[in-house]
């Protein structure tokens, strides 16, 4: 049982990744990691993820956004007729990377969305 706080906060979603996380997101960028262990490396991230946030008895659990570069711009990218362009303008304070931007090439259709395929896994982790 863990103790009362003296107020109630909710979380949005979005966790720091893990060191190990980060560097293969990079190093999968730079095509020196292939998708398949990519995917092992943020199932594990998210496995351990899961657990610290069970552990510390939140209710609403999250996947922290392992899979994910910018939510919003990754689900854009997930439906047919939506790309990601590379984006010019400046990076956030710290951040020398700049978000793309998400343009609109075609009829925007639904297609299988891989983030259910990211729910399915994060729900199965969840007791």
């Amino acid at each position: 049982m863990h103790p009362q706080l003296p107020h109630r906060a909710d979380h949005v979603g979005s966790l720091l990744r893990p060191e190990a996380l980060r560097q293969a997101r990079l190093q999968y960028k730079n095509n020196s990691l292939d998708l398949v262990s990519l995917r092992e490396i943020e199932n594990n991230a998210i496995k351990s993820l899961v657990q610290a946030q069970i552990q510390t008895g939140l209710k609403a659990i999250t996947d922290g956004e392992a899979r994910r570069d910018y939510w919003h711009l990754d689900f854009l990218c997930g439906l047919h007729g939506i790309s990601l362009k590379a984006s010019e303008g400046m990076a956030f304070k710290g951040v020398s990377e700049i978000p793309p931007t998400a343009v609109v090439e075609d009829k925007i259709q639904y297609q299988p969305h891989p983030m259910l395929a990211h729910y399915r896994f994060l729900h199965a982790q969840v007791p």
